[in-house]
């Protein structure tokens, strides 16, 4: 069973190798040309030689597999995947209300003063910050500006990275429309 993995590892490879040489080749006689088979068949070889070459590698590797080294991998995974969401989750989050930025001030300033622990309002710069989270979850802080003009305000709201399963930006966001809807 592992010879036939690795020989078919072996062709995917081959094959990949391949498509992605000919692709090259078609790719670069297009320049300057419409068409994009060049590119797609470029594409094809690069999957196909990066399914082949972890197959060949596990095939190579099937008789020293332990449970220990599988355990190791799921949780090098498990913080791969936790350090990927915790850099998706640092972004800031933006919110376009419809209403005037002295109306969704007051909705903001409640609801930080109601749900959070203030840091700093600062209504003539109309920004703040709060804390959030406790002892368990570890203490967030988050901060807002409101910025714009007329009947539109728009409410971006950042904080640092936590890591997996903290999203504070939107339930925030979310509680700011609850106000503005019921004052």
């Amino acid at each position: 069973m592992i010879a036939f993995a690795k020989i078919v590892a072996t062709w995917l490879m081959l094959i990949g190798l391949v498509a992605c040489i000919g692709g090259g080749m078609l790719a670069f006689a297009q320049i300057g040309q419409a068409g994009w088979s060049g590119v797609i068949i470029l594409a094809f070889g690069v999957i196909v030689a990066l399914i082949g070459m972890p197959l060949y590698l596990l095939a190579e590797i099937a008789d020293k597999i332990t449970p220990r080294a599988i355990a190791t991998v799921a949780l090098l995974g498990l913080m791969f995947a936790g350090a990927s969401s915790a850099m998706a989750n640092s972004k800031p989050k933006s919110q376009t209300y419809q209403a005037p930025c002295s109306t969704v001030w007051q909705a903001a300033e409640s609801v930080v003063r109601q749900h959070y622990d203030v840091i700093t309002l600062d209504k003539d710069a109309q920004t703040g910050s709060f804390t959030t989270g406790n002892g368990l979850t570890k203490v967030r802080i988050l901060a807002f500006a409101l910025n714009g003009s007329g009947e539109s305000c728009e409410v971006t709201v950042n904080s640092r990275s936590y890591g997996l399963g903290f999203d504070d930006k939107q339930p925030f966001l979310s509680r700011i429309q609850a106000a503005l809807r019921n004052p």
